[in-house]
């Protein structure tokens, strides 16, 4: 299908309407494969702005993408109110960051301006407010079991190369250990071992719960944006054991919330839409 970056229901109706966004909204990046080998710059350009888009981010060719929404709005497929409102609301994001008073930026000021206490309570209270509990139909969230009690965490990657500093549960495994004494955690990737994922399933029932973490990024020509079918499976058949034992399983989704569309038999998922260390952390608070 069409990406939704050409989607007016979607950026039009949904966005600015429905949820009443009115600042600037960008575009997600031209070049990417599903625009590139679908049309030309000029008619990604053309199309994304009548979308309803202000900005059209990292085109294959500006030029060709400029000559698009001028022709686009000859056509009368872009109305000039439009691309009014379009400037607008680009020149008020500049005049408020101060950029008709200068135009570059002193980057050694950089720490003293990003990243600082108040840009990451504004942060937390993101993470805090976006995490979604799908479902939950065996109140397992927050778990129901003692401190005392044995838990089992699967920190479950698509793969494990390119997470920089960004590590899958580096966070996670410390928060959960400091509200349960009795933590084992196992990583499982598209590099495990059939014996070692038939090890964690002939395993599981020890363990008064279960909290699985799954780690699966949207980046761009990788070819992937899933777990492998093993882990797939896996998951189900502890889905299984979990209901038959009457044992609290719950399974987070960090990064790609579609991943969670592969499972719809889980008993308790959230989705967190992030995978660094804050969505963690939020997660297990």
């Amino acid at each position: 299908g069409r990406p939704t970056t050409f989607s007016k229901p979607i950026v039009q109706t949904l966005l600015r309407e429905e949820l009443g966004f009115d600042g600037v909204i960008f575009t997600d990046s031209m070049q990417m494969r599903a625009v590139t080998e679908m049309m030309s710059p000029a008619d990604a350009a053309g199309q994304a702005i009548s979308a309803g888009h202000d900005v059209v981010l990292h085109s294959p060719d500006d030029a060709l993408a400029l000559e698009g929404i001028k022709t686009a709005v000859a056509e009368g497929r872009i109305t000039e109110a439009a691309i009014t409102q379009s400037v607008r609301r680009i020149l008020t994001a500049k005049a408020r960051l101060g950029l008709h008073h200068r135009s570059h930026v002193d980057l050694d000021s950089l720490p003293l301006l990003v990243g600082t206490r108040a840009h990451q309570s504004v942060a937390r209270q993101i993470s805090e407010r976006s995490m979604t509990l799908v479902k939950d139909s065996d109140n397992s969230v927050p778990l129901p079991i003692r401190r005392d009690e044995s838990l089992l965490y699967l920190s479950m990657l698509d793969y494990p190369s390119g997470w920089g500093l960004g590590a899958p549960s580096r966070v996670m495994i410390p928060e959960l250990e400091k509200r349960w004494e009795n933590v084992t955690s196992v990583e499982l990737s598209d590099r495990s071992s059939r014996s070692e994922i038939d090890l964690v399933r002939e395993t599981v029932s020890q363990y008064d719960a279960i909290v699985a973490g799954v780690f699966v990024r949207t980046a761009s020509f990788s070819g992937r944006m899933d777990l492998v079918s093993d882990l797939v499976t896996l998951l189900m058949q502890l889905s299984e054991q979990a209901l038959r034992n009457d044992q609290p399983l719950v399974v987070i989704f960090f990064g790609n919330p579609y991943a969670a569309t592969l499972l719809p038999e889980l008993p308790s998922v959230l989705l967190t839409y992030d995978y660094r260390g804050l969505a963690e952390e939020t997660a297990v608070r």
